[in-house]
């Protein structure tokens, strides 16, 4: 008998090996977005809960008496005192404030001022307030404080009689005239007289010069040379 030939197998074209090379890529990049997809969602999960938790749990105080000025006109305060527990405790200083701000709030005034948080530590006081616009906390606090426009704050009776300087990388720099300050009216501007920190919704451009340091490019810390607390000067504060 002939001996018959041994069969080879076939193989594969070059375009077979081709669509198989990319098809093994097409499920290794699928792995890897959906890999991702899960990471980012892990990630995800573990903010809302750190969010959720701090609603929940506690407000971060700041170190200092603070003000800040949020973009849509509400007042954030934050108080820190000293105090006494001899005088009366925490939950003594919760009921208090919150009956004063709802005695404030049954005159037609509901939201408008908020009591959010106590908090007794180390011999200090810390105190969280919110309020709707600058005119609920003076009316409140009966502390002087404006919010606007350069326009508004002079129909509102501001002269801006004082020396000034620019604010350039969290420093002043060079002095400004009075007639710089005011030559345009839409510069948005924050007036307060008050020993404490403000921040601003967005980085500051002009400064008082009195009594003035400047934190961060959006904060300032008012207190005066001889660390008189009763003593104020009217602060202002152009910012961008």
């Amino acid at each position: 008998m002939s001996e018959q030939p041994v069969r080879q197998p076939n193989r594969p074209s070059a375009s077979t090996i081709a669509r198989r090379k990319a098809l093994r890529r097409k499920r290794m990049i699928k792995k890897r977005l959906i890999l991702g997809g899960m990471i980012a969602a892990v990630i995800l999960v573990i903010v809302l809960l750190i969010v959720l938790l701090v609603n929940i749990f506690g407000v971060t105080f700041a170190e200092e008496t603070t003000l800040t000025v949020k973009s849509d006109g509400s007042i954030v305060m934050d108080e820190v005192e000293d105090f006494d527990k001899s005088t009366y405790d925490e939950s003594e200083l919760e009921k208090y404030t919150q009956d004063l701000v709802d005695e404030y709030n049954e005159h037609g005034n509901v939201g408008k001022v908020k009591f959010k948080k106590a908090k007794v530590k180390d011999g200090k006081a810390y105190l969280r307030m919110e309020y709707s616009d600058y005119n609920a906390y003076k009316l409140f606090t009966g502390n002087e404080l404006f919010v606007g426009t350069v326009g508004e704050a002079k129909t509102a009776g501001y002269d801006f009689q004082d020396t000034f300087s620019k604010v350039s990388e969290a420093k002043k720099s060079e002095a400004v005239s009075v007639e710089d300050v005011t030559a345009d009216d839409a510069r948005k501007v924050i007036l307060i007289r008050a020993n404490e920190h403000v921040v601003s919704p967005k980085d500051i451009k002009i400064i008082s010069d009195a009594c003035t340091t400047i934190v961060k490019k959006d904060e300032v810390a008012i207190a005066q040379p001889d660390g008189n607390k009763d003593a104020t000067v009217l602060t202002t504060i152009i910012y961008e």
